[in-house]
């Protein structure tokens, strides 16, 4: 089987990179310190933090050439020791198509062995900027050395995931365009309409919000996975795309994947019908590019956002809900939260675990609609969930191909006043939260190496929850 490499990068970390660079006509090199996502058929890197040396560090810097002096190359590969990999990059300003040079090629070699010595089991991951931005990169680790490329660099900003693909990159990409994709083209544009159709995506919670989702991916992304361990039950079934007559008591992703399949038979559909997160699903979670969280209860959005901070998936997370007083609907309304690398994670950005949410953010969520007491009322209604849907997966279109801005990371929909809030202003990051924080015990990018005196803050019980699911 070939294993599918890529580096995924917080575009500050990346524009850091780039300026770096950008800034000398001369080479200069830097450095990054990553954690690892493995899965059955890829591994992802995922860039912790950089690294980036002064010009009086470097033992010889000219235009054709680099080196660092010896005492500053030991001590950041002491630092390896703690990760699954460094990132050695370093520029070639003097070509459009970079590549490593005999010299390039015997560093490296000096560094894989210092790499057994002082960091065991630490992989190496080689980079090269060229003139015009494009990138030259591939990884082997120190004990069986065997380059591998890397074939994809995914930069996550707060309004745009971007991909670049290195020069030496060589697995083929997604399938041609269809006639299908005509429509979709002249609102994302062919490039944009080739990177959606290759996502991965995984939707956590099929229910009525969910299954909405899942009806407006279908036939716009060829690779969708289902997770939901409830049944079909009858109340579900004016609010549940796909039901159809006799699917009482069938599991909601089988019923699910059924009509993707009929419909779109192209389409690679993986359902599971579990909890998350579980083995199973946290492994499913892994494998994908997004994810959409639309459960029925907290505990699985807290989970969704641990496992998009630890991995650095965006997250795309949907609730309906509203209250009642004296007989009558009072309030109703969904919310739509984009939790992506950089920014707030769910948590910081309105998700209801007293615990953990700042009360200036408690105040903005009852002027805009929020409730917490015992009048809370499911927002099950077709047409709301519907366009919690829409607005979710719009969300996925603005941030993966820039069709159009803004992208807001916290939409509130009033449905009695028929009014959309963006409240992304009123939420940001926790310097002490253990999921997008800077703390040493963050959370940010841990991927498989989370280490022992990581802890993380468990959520709360359900009954303290203030939620408008």
């Amino acid at each position: 089987m070939v294993i599918k490499h890529s580096l995924i990068v917080r575009e500050m970390d990346w524009e850091l990179w780039r300026c770096h660079f950008g800034a000398s006509r001369h080479e200069r090199m830097a450095f990054g310190f990553c954690s690892i996502n493995t899965t059955q058929d890829a591994q992802q890197f995922l860039l912790r933090s950089v690294d980036l040396p002064t010009d009086n560090e470097y033992r010889f810097q000219g235009a054709a050439g680099v080196s660092l002096k010896a005492e500053r190359v030991v001590a950041r590969i002491a630092r390896a020791k703690s990760h699954a990999a460094l990132v050695d990059v370093h520029s070639h300003p003097f070509t459009r198509r970079p590549s490593p040079s005999t010299t390039d090629d015997e560093g490296a070699a000096k560094q894989l062995t210092a790499l057994r010595c002082l960091a065991p089991g630490t992989k190496l991951l080689r980079m090269v900027f060229g003139q015009t931005g494009n990138v030259w990169a591939e990884v082997t680790n120190a004990e069986r050395i065997n380059w591998s490329p890397i074939e994809e660099i995914v930069i996550l900003g707060l309004e745009r995931r971007h991909v670049i693909r290195p020069v030496n990159a060589h697995l083929a990409t997604a399938r041609p365009l269809t006639p299908a994709d005509e429509r979709t083209k002249t609102v994302l544009g062919e490039s944009s309409t080739a990177l959606v159709r290759r996502l991965k995506v995984v939707v956590i919670g099929t229910g009525g919000v969910g299954s909405a989702v899942v009806a407006e991916l279908r036939g716009y992304i060829d690779d969708i996975t289902l997770i939901d361990p409830d049944v079909v039950e009858l109340h579900n079934a004016p609010r549940l795309y796909h039901y159809a007559a006799g699917d009482a008591g069938q599991p909601k992703v089988l019923v699910h994947e059924r009509e993707i399949r009929r419909a779109f038979p192209d389409t690679h559909v993986i359902a599971l019908q579990a909890s998350f997160p579980g083995g199973d699903s946290l492994e499913l979670f892994n494998r994908a590019d997004i994810a959409f969280c639309c459960p029925d209860h907290n505990a699985v959005r807290y989970a969704a956002a641990q496992a998009g901070t630890r991995f650095m998936k965006p997250v795309i997370e949907v609730g309906c809900g509203g209250r009642r007083e004296n007989g009558e609907v009072a309030a109703l309304g969904y919310h739509v939260r984009l939790q992506v690398p950089g920014a707030a994670c769910l948590a910081c950005n309105g998700l209801d675990l007293r615990e953990l949410e700042d009360p200036t953010s408690s105040e903005m969520k009852r002027r805009i609609g929020y409730f917490n007491d015992d009048q809370l009322i499911a927002g099950e209604l077709m047409p709301l969930t519907s366009r919690a849907a829409a607005d979710a997966v719009d969300l996925l279109f603005r941030y993966v191909s820039g069709y159009t801005k803004p992208v807001p990371r916290h939409l509130y929909f009033d449905a009695l006043r028929f009014q959309t809030i963006d409240a992304t202003a009123a939420y940001s990051t926790n310097p002490n939260c253990t999921l997008c924080g800077d703390g040493k015990a963050a959370l940010s990018a841990a991927g498989d190496t989370l280490s022992s005196n990581q802890q993380v803050i468990s959520p709360p019980e359900r009954d303290a929850y203030a939620t408008i699911q």
